[in-house]
């Protein structure tokens, strides 16, 4: 029925969770070996099996596999009898990809810090994301690497030959290098510099544990291998070597290509979702970014994790979700969560509507018009798909999932002028005037007006926000301040009364010349001193 690992009840035991069935904590699945079965054999089984550990059955009398175990078999075994060299194209292979999906000037970066790396006796590696999208034909633009030894002693080694600032952090063995212009074209003189990163960040290799379910896990440096077993999914587990003579050396100690040329996303152990929950949220962004499937027994673990997300802070939940909608279709993402029950799970109040999915359907189309996409002041269109899940719930319920999500304070306010504008348009009669549209829609920043005109579609307040955006906000009058104050008026309330009224007529076409302008001031101000009479 499955395999039961010390690793395996150690961790439940450790998140206190003893009282699990065993069917919660074990590999499923019925995979064994004979004594007579050859060490090739076993391999095939844990690359095919993702299985660390295999248990070894007798021999039955007429020479097949019988039920009674006699041991185990582990991959650390299998290592300790036969090292499986890489073949020798393998290195060449991952080379040429390296240069052929790296720009010029990463290359060269690559080939500057791995020649340090070595210099220090230091491997260095790339881990994780980026070795997944290099496989998969993307080309990425970002320099991440993981060093087995110490990172910050390797950056302060690159800044002592090149300069730039460096920030680190001793508890995790991190270190971040800016790399200046100046920096990029003394090591890739002749490469061009467009859109090379301004930072390059590296870790050093390290083991995680979780001493609760769903904390943060506690870190300590440790063997590649080890970094590699504490990532999420096994298509992430994937690294290349970049040192000295060992540049282009794969490793894939946990069947990560495998899972990537099958299109399957899956979890290292039983108890990953465990570990940390919000690895449900990222298994269905990879899942509908790559077009893959979440495997079945990930599936299992997934949907018998959620609850686990009560656990888990506000913070780290909306981190998550903010990822999920920076993606270039957030759509299938959000259909995913809905039909997992992870919305639910996260509040009650969340759900998922096909409205909803068209309203999500038409940020990116206007986002085609610069205008638009002038509003979001150079930042993605995220918090505009967060205010068009979240608007058709109530006043209420919108305040109690942004506090479950510990949503920031501008954020809340902005998500409060979007339902006062909202609800405002939808008061006003298909007749209304300009100057009432335009009275409306002032106050609020382009964002807003951007989540709204998303919300609306093709109505009527939808051409209303429009024109106003495009056209009634630049309207002026011709009088001012100075005019008034050149009139003998002393400046007060009273200004921006009539300022206003001389901006609504403007507006609804009353007057269109200074000339009407200065008459219908002088009108109303004598209708002042009438009154005031």
């Amino acid at each position: 029925v499955g395999l039961l690992t010390r690793r395996a009840v150690d961790r439940a035991m450790s998140h206190d969770l003893g009282g699990l069935p065993v069917s919660r904590v074990m590999r499923a699945g019925r995979v064994t070996v004979r004594p007579s079965d050859s060490v090739e054999r076993v391999q095939q089984l844990m690359l095919a099996e993702g299985w660390g550990q295999i248990p070894v059955v007798a021999d039955s009398d007429d020479g097949q596999a019988g039920d009674r175990p006699i041991g185990v078999v582990t991959r650390t075994d299998v290592l300790n009898y036969l090292f499986q060299a890489l073949p020798e194209t393998a290195v060449p292979e991952m080379r040429r990809l390296l240069v052929h999906s790296l720009p010029p000037a990463l290359w060269q970066m690559v080939v500057v810090v791995g020649e340090t790396a070595d210099s220090l006796g230091m491997p260095l590696y790339f881990v994780g994301g980026i070795v997944r999208d290099l496989l998969l034909g993307h080309s990425p633009t970002d320099l991440d690497m993981v060093v087995e030894g110490d990172a910050i002693a390797l950056v302060q080694k690159l800044q002592a030959r090149f300069g730039g600032q460096i920030h680190t952090h001793s508890r995790f063995g991190t270190a971040k290098w800016f790399v200046t212009p100046a920096i990029w074209q003394r090591i890739a003189p002749t490469a061009s510099l467009e859109n090379v990163p301004a930072t390059i960040d590296f870790v050093t290799a390290r083991t995680e544990f979780y001493r609760e379910p769903s904390a943060l896990p506690e870190v300590s440096r440790g063997s590649i291998k080890l970094d590699l077993h504490r990532r999420d999914f096994t298509i992430n587990t994937l690294a290349i070597r970049l040192d000295g003579v060992h540049l282009g050396e794969f490793l894939d100690f946990y069947g990560g290509r495998r899972d990537l040329e099958q299109g399957v996303i899956r979890v290292l152990h039983s108890l990953s979702f465990v570990d940390d929950p919000t690895r449900i949220l990222r298994a269905v962004r990879l899942e509908q970014r790559l077009g893959f499937r979440i495997e079945p027994r990930t599936m299992e673990l997934l949907v018998s994790s959620l609850p686990m997300l009560d656990r888990v802070t506000g913070d780290r939940i909306r981190h998550e979700i903010e990822l999920a909608l920076r993606e270039s279709n957030p759509v299938p993402v959000m259909e995913r969560l809905w039909e997992l029950g992870v919305m639910r799970q996260i509040h009650p109040a969340l759900a998922w509507s096909q409205e909803t999915a068209v309203a999500f359907a038409r940020v990116p189309k206007l986002l085609t018009d610069p205008e638009w996409k002038a509003a979001l002041r150079g930042e993605s269109p995220a918090f505009v798909y967060f205010a068009l899940w979240i608007l058709p719930l109530t006043a209420e319920e919108q305040t109690a999932v942004m506090d479950r999500l510990r949503v920031r304070k501008a954020t809340r306010e902005d998500m409060a002028a979007i339902r006062r504008v909202y609800a405002g348009l939808c008061a006003l009669p298909p007749t209304a005037r300009r100057s009432e549209v335009a009275a409306l829609l002032r106050p609020y920043p382009a964002r807003v007006l951007l989540a709204v005109r998303a919300a609306f579609g093709e109505d009527k307040p939808s051409d209303w926000i429009e024109a106003y955006y495009r056209e009634w906000q630049w309207v002026k009058t011709a009088v001012t301040g100075d005019d008034l104050r050149a009139m003998g008026l002393k400046p007060g309330p009273l200004y921006g009364r009539l300022l206003n009224h001389l901006l609504a007529a403007r507006l609804d076409g009353e007057v269109q010349t200074e000339a009407e302008e200065k008459e219908l001031l002088n009108k109303l101000l004598a209708e002042i001193d009438q009154t005031n009479k």
